[in-house]
């Protein structure tokens, strides 16, 4: 086979074979039991290789070598962050070992009180104009964001999620509906920016939510893989545009009635490097959102697409790539006690 030293017969003792990104057809072993006329230094890049994951989906095709906490450490008021605002920051302070292939933040957020329907919240004036007591507002957008040092790498709007009882709780006799416990969680991938943050200083890791109100429950884990030799490794961010936030609202109502608009996009990419002991490795990360809806009949599409790829000297070692779009329509007609009707959702 091209590519491949076997073994000989009676020192086989496993072999995975797969190929390895655009190596021209090759197929390469992922990794085998140590054959005797194998350098040691083979055998370590065969295992980096296979821990960056070949062509693998999924940025967690094997379990990180290290994971920090980014979370609440007052733990008499429990580990998470507890958002009242927009302007309410929560910070954790990290240290970045100097010897990191690749790291990824695992970023979990729910909302309550105020904001568990945000997805359906009117503007401020509807609520103004109208004198109503409720205290849901600030619209029906949001948006979770990751900035390190001050400086944006991140961001993601949140999937709708209806929780047990909520809206009308008799929608959950006798039993809650299916994944009403799931809350799925957002992947940033942080490697283009080691070049930053490999640099034996603290760096600061601050997570907000734009036009929030109380409140939401937010913590992360950041996964980070590291080169088998514990040297300093080389690293630089070579691309860093963040676009602003665009978005846009209209209301149009009469007392009670009325139509309100939201739409908002975002546009970004990061890409940088490391040189570690299995070569260049090349992360370029592309995002970009769409979001619109309408209120009060609530109509949202939220489309989110996210390109994630690594790169050496010889070709594409892995690719990542994910396209998110929740579309869903459910007829719901239902008084709150806040006296808030909702005649039907698309999400």
């Amino acid at each position: 086979m091209d590519g491949v030293r076997v073994p000989s017969e009676g020192k086989l003792g496993f072999l995975k074979l797969g190929k390895l990104g655009k190596s021209g057809g090759k197929i390469r072993a992922l990794y085998e039991t140590p054959d005797r006329e194998l350098e040691t230094e083979e055998l370590e890049k065969m295992e980096i290789l296979r821990k960056l994951g070949g062509n693998t989906r999924s940025l967690y095709e094997t379990p990180a070598d290290l994971i920090i906490p980014i979370n609440n450490n007052v733990t008499e008021k429990g580990y998470w962050f507890k958002i009242q605002s927009e302007a309410d920051l929560r910070s954790k302070i990290v240290r970045i070992p100097r010897h990191t292939l690749r790291a990824v933040l695992e970023l979990y957020v729910s909302f309550h009180g105020d904001d568990e329907y945000w997805y359906s919240n009117p503007p401020n004036a509807y609520i103004k104009t109208n004198n109503l007591t409720t205290s849901r507002g600030n619209g029906a957008f949001r948006e979770v964001y990751l900035s390190i040092d001050g400086n944006f790498v991140g961001s993601e709007i949140m999937i709708p999620v209806i929780f047990t009882g909520g809206i009308n709780p008799l929608s959950w006799d006798p039993v809650v509906a299916i994944g009403a416990f799931d809350l799925p969680t957002y992947d940033f991938d942080l490697s283009p920016f080691l070049g930053n943050l490999m640099d034996g200083k603290d760096h600061t890791f601050t997570i907000g939510v734009s036009d929030s109100i109380p409140y939401w429950l937010v913590d992360a884990n950041l996964h980070l893989w590291l080169d088998r030799r514990p040297y300093a490794l080389k690293a630089r961010t070579v691309v860093r545009e963040a676009a602003d936030l665009k978005l846009q609202r209209s209301s149009k109502f009469k007392k009670l009635d009325g139509l309100f608009k939201v739409k908002a996009e975002r546009k970004s990419r990061f890409a940088g490097w490391v040189i570690s002991s299995v070569g260049n490795l090349s992360t370029t990360v592309l995002q970009e959102f769409k979001y619109g809806g309408t209120h009060k009949m609530v109509k949202q599409k939220v489309k989110s697409t996210t390109e994630v790829w690594v790169e050496d000297t010889r070709g594409e070692l892995r690719r990542i790539y994910k396209q998110r779009q929740f579309l869903k329509k459910q007829p719901i007609t239902a008084t709150t006690s806040h006296n808030d009707t909702f005649e039907e959702q698309k999400m």
